[in-house]
């Protein structure tokens, strides 16, 4: 047998030392750390819109950071929390979800939902809608 066979058919039977291994948080730790997220990042509700859809989401921002910078450095998905997807041609909610991935190349706006001066009733009916009824 020669070696590159050899060392295939070998197993490694190694185990970390006990002090390596992992272990499970103790609630208070958990408790602290929850703290320190807490206290250096916030939820900032946006509303999201691409071609097809209407997203009213949160999404996690480091305290400080303005939603333009977090954009930009986020590469092809911007990771999204308690998302609400419609669909702009009917008043339909598609989905709703504690997380969503959105493609950044699909997005034509976002903005903080606290700057929105003007939208449908708890977004229930989009405003094109609402223009094509009357």
């Amino acid at each position: 047998m020669n070696d590159i066979n050899k060392h295939k058919s070998t197993k490694n039977t190694e185990t970390l030392p006990k002090e390596h291994a992992l272990k499970k948080p103790s609630k208070s730790q958990i408790a602290l750390s929850k703290k320190l997220h807490e206290s250096y990042v916030e939820k900032l509700p946006v509303i999201i819109l691409t071609d097809k859809f209407r997203i009213k989401c949160k999404i996690n921002l480091l305290r400080g950071v303005r939603l333009t910078d977090f954009i930009q450095t986020e590469r092809d998905f911007i990771p999204v929390l308690e998302a609400e997807v419609w669909s702009l041609e009917s008043p339909q909610k598609i989905i709703a979800t504690e997380f969503l991935n959105i493609c950044k190349s699909h997005i034509q706006i976002i903005t903080p939902d606290e700057l929105v001066e003007s939208k449908p009733k708890d977004f229930d009916i989009p405003d094109a809608i609402v223009s094509k009824k009357v």
